[in-house]
């Protein structure tokens, strides 16, 4: 049984070292709770809407050790960690999530898809990445997805194909207008709720909350469990944790008897892509 922690925080912009702080105190919380895997939004140590400060907050991230002290935390700990930050490789700069287990990085996502419509505009700082991230932990394979990731097919299908028994979708989604929370909101949890119960999956939805400027992140944070039944639940527009106990040999149990995973025809994705522009 894993226990899992995930903590809906609200990050500062451009504010390493306060982010930093909320996130060794959502580290205790959780493991007061005995948690296991830990999970924060995306972007938890800098806030999101970066703009032309991404690489200044790449470069903070590395003169303060940030990455260093959470790697010796969780080695200290005895905790898996996942959390969100810019990454920069030569002047390339990609929207992650590292995983961190025991003082080890076991790997990173990049995030492929990035927001460019209506308030959003990644593509002016951020690099997309180009591949899906499955990583081998002692609970079984994980994948990590970041946000807009989710909403295409092709990510949650190759991550289980890929033998991910839990999805990791690290958010910072946003609305201009409060008016709009319901429409966000229906979207993202008949998404999350339609990949659990389609791929036989755990999925774990990590939002911020918070506001930086006219944005208003509206929370909601959720773990839904393979049968597409929310486990647990965070509150809408505040800060919040939650917990859930993940039950990995259950649902290797599900899959054997309900076997939609193992029956994907991926041969017919595969030849029919072909003829695809």
């Amino acid at each position: 049984m894993l226990r899992l922690g995930l903590c809906q925080i609200s990050p500062g912009l451009f504010n390493v070292q306060k982010n930093f702080e909320q996130i060794i105190l959502g580290i205790e919380k959780c493991t007061q709770q005995k948690s296991d895997l830990i999970v924060f939004p995306e972007l938890s140590l800098t806030g999101f809407n970066l703009g032309s400060r991404a690489m200044e907050m790449v470069e903070e991230i590395s003169n303060q050790g940030v990455l260093d002290r959470l790697i010796e935390i969780t080695g200290d700990a005895g905790i898996d960690l996942v959390i969100g930050l810019p990454l920069a490789e030569g002047d390339k700069i990609y929207n992650s999530s590292i995983y961190l287990s025991k003082g080890v990085v076991l790997g990173t996502h990049r995030k492929i898809y990035l927001a460019d419509y209506g308030h959003c505009q990644e593509h002016k700082y951020f690099q997309s990445g180009e591949k899906i991230t499955c990583i081998d932990t002692e609970f079984g394979r994980v994948a990590i997805l970041i946000s807009e990731d989710a909403w295409h097919v092709s990510t949650f299908l190759l991550a289980v194909q890929m033998g991910a028994k839990i999805i990791i979708i690290c958010s910072a989604t946003s609305v201009v207008d409060r008016q709009k929370l319901y429409e966000v909101q229906f979207a993202w949890e008949t998404i999350n709720n339609a990949i659990a119960f389609s791929q036989t999956v755990y999925v774990v939805y990590a939002n911020r909350s918070g506001e930086e400027d006219e944005l208003v992140f509206w929370g909601g944070s959720h773990v839904t469990g393979f049968d597409g039944q929310q486990l647990s639940k965070a509150k809408i527009f505040a800060e919040d944790y939650i917990f859930a106990d993940l039950d990995l040999g259950v649902l290797e149990k599900v899959r054997k008897e309900f076997p939609l995973v193992s029956k994907e025809k991926n041969f017919l994705t595969r030849d029919h892509f072909k003829y695809l522009k």
